[in-house]
């Protein structure tokens, strides 16, 4: 498969879903007439497929780093909230009469209830923050998975023929990708355009379950269908008849040449 065909197995998937320095020596070097070949000229080159698998690894252990920061985020936001819920009693917002019409009093404890809801409120934005960004990493993950087994699949069109499946129900495109067989099921569904029409049509909950059938009938392996023709008499000498007989059911010829 050449270099642009392997990108664009990958690239359009779109379409389906939305060291140390060193320092040279000062003393002059004795050159001889003959010459050694420059050593980059002998090092092997990486081509196009071999560049983009390391550029593949590479990302995934970038997206794997941000996965486990991102984590990291979650939990400490986490047990802020928790160190926050622990303080209750809250505290309410104040009145001019439960300090006794201190106004000192009354001052401070409104600047207390401001900072905390606004440490409530910052929290909360954080936390619908981090919500987001980890559910856009699970997204990339599985278009990550998604798009390494397409290319897997060797299917030179796999773009073109994905890439004509119609809009499918909410929630049912990812449904799709999070299969193991997602990258197959979207290819079937771009050579058999009458079920994914069928697909579209329907409602989200009806298409996944739809999408589940035809996933387990792709899973299931053909059945190889054995010779009509009767299975070969064995001869006797073999033994292999007078295994399958008992004692009882041999006559007295196969009785004496089992036992002899």
């Amino acid at each position: 498969m050449s270099d642009e065909n392997q990108a664009a197995l990958v690239d359009p998937l779109d379409a389906f879903v939305q060291g140390d320095d060193q320092t040279p020596a000062t003393a002059p070097i004795e050159t001889t007439a003959t010459e050694s070949a420059p050593v980059e000229a002998n090092e092997p080159k990486e081509d196009g497929v071999q560049k983009r698998m390391n550029k593949i690894t590479a990302d995934k252990h970038d997206e794997r780093r941000k996965r486990e920061a991102s984590d990291k985020r979650a939990d400490d936001l986490q047990k802020k909230l928790d160190e926050l819920e622990a303080k209750k009693p809250t505290l309410t917002e104040p009145t001019l009469e439960q300090h006794g019409y201190d106004e000192e009093a009354f001052n401070q404890a409104t600047v207390s209830f401001q900072v905390q809801e606004q440490v409530k409120a910052e929290l909360a934005t954080q936390k619908t923050q981090q919500s987001q960004l980890d559910q856009q990493a699970k997204q990339q993950q599985a278009l990550d998975t998604f798009n390494e087994r397409a290319t897997a699949l060797g299917k030179e069109d796999f773009a073109t023929v994905a890439g004509a499946v119609p809009e499918l129900p909410a929630g049912v495109a990812d449904a799709i990708m999070g299969l193991d067989n997602g990258a197959e099921m979207a290819y079937y569904l771009g050579t058999h355009l009458d079920k994914a029409d069928a697909l579209a049509s329907m409602t989200p909950m009806a298409a996944i379950m739809e999408l589940g059938k035809i996933s387990s009938q792709m899973s299931v392996k053909p059945e190889i269908k054995t010779s009509a023709a009767p299975d070969p008499i064995e001869p006797l000498g073999s033994g292999g008849s007078l295994g399958s007989k008992t004692d009882e059911e041999m006559s007295m010829t196969e009785f004496m040449a089992k036992h002899r």
